[in-house]
């Protein structure tokens, strides 16, 4: 009885050891998701993008993202660093990101090489919507132009803008909006997309149609506003993101 005593510190200590060993392992492997956005203006060609010295993302052009798919990325504070596509030459040097185990984030990488990139992480929420109901998401990743006003509008649009309402009001450079949810347009082919600088309601670009959605499903859409590729700016062809159930995007 008095061995048995003894070796039960022991016996207890080895399985404590191994709880340990596969909580560190599990906590090792955990992820997240996530996809890139080039938004990069002066990248002249593609870049790879490494995570903590490792290539998760391959061939990423200016203006165009990884997937609309998502890749396991590793959790935790990761260096991001941008290499010219199938070198080692270093396009912007690491960036420390925090990225949380089971999240999904759209990374956009944004500014001018030579001067300061920034990687911007919002978390995604490709929660399906109620039937019927779109989420729209705007990424504004332009450095050149300042707070901006967001107007999606059903078609067809009959009236100045300034007759309605803003979708995402003062969204500064380099930050992404909420989602904001508009129902199905049934009566008319998608929505109209305007973008104008905060307060002002002469839009920067237009031609720019949102189609997508159905009654009997919720639509999920991102948009990635960037700049022209001199940098001087905004672009007017926005990215789409397919996040969630047909989104497409028409440049007339």
């Amino acid at each position: 009885m008095s061995r048995l005593l003894k070796a039960l510190p022991l016996a207890l200590a080895i399985v404590a050891l191994i709880v340990l060993a596969a909580f560190a392992a599990s906590c090792g492997s955990s992820s997240a998701q996530a996809r890139f956005v080039n938004a990069i203006s002066n990248a002249t060609a593609a870049l790879d993008i490494d995570f903590n010295g490792t290539k998760i993302f391959s061939q990423v052009a200016f203006p165009d993202f990884s997937a609309s798919t998502y890749t396991s990325v590793p959790s935790g504070t990761d260096a991001i660093e941008g290499l010219g596509a199938g070198s080692n030459n270093q396009a912007f040097p690491p960036i420390n990101v925090s990225l949380n185990s089971g999240s999904s984030y759209t990374l956009v990488a944004a500014g001018l090489l030579a001067n300061d990139v920034t990687i911007l992480n919002p978390v995604d929420n490709n929660t399906a919507p109620a039937n019927g109901t779109i989420n729209f998401r705007v990424i504004d990743a332009s450095s050149s132009t300042g707070s901006v006003d967001v107007y999606i509008i059903p078609n067809p649009v009959t009236k100045p803008i300034s007759s309605y309402p803003t979708t995402f009001s003062n969204l500064d450079s380099l930050s992404t909006s909420g989602y904001a949810n508009q129902s199905f347009n049934s009566t008319g082919p998608g929505f109209s997309f305007f973008v104008t600088t905060h307060g002002n309601t002469i839009p920067l670009f237009t031609g720019v149609t949102l189609n997508g959605g159905s009654s009997s499903v919720g639509t999920v859409c991102t948009l990635v506003l960037t700049d022209t590729s001199d940098g001087n700016h905004m672009s007017s062809a926005p990215l789409l993101l397919e996040d969630l159930n047909n989104c497409t995007i028409a440049i007339n």
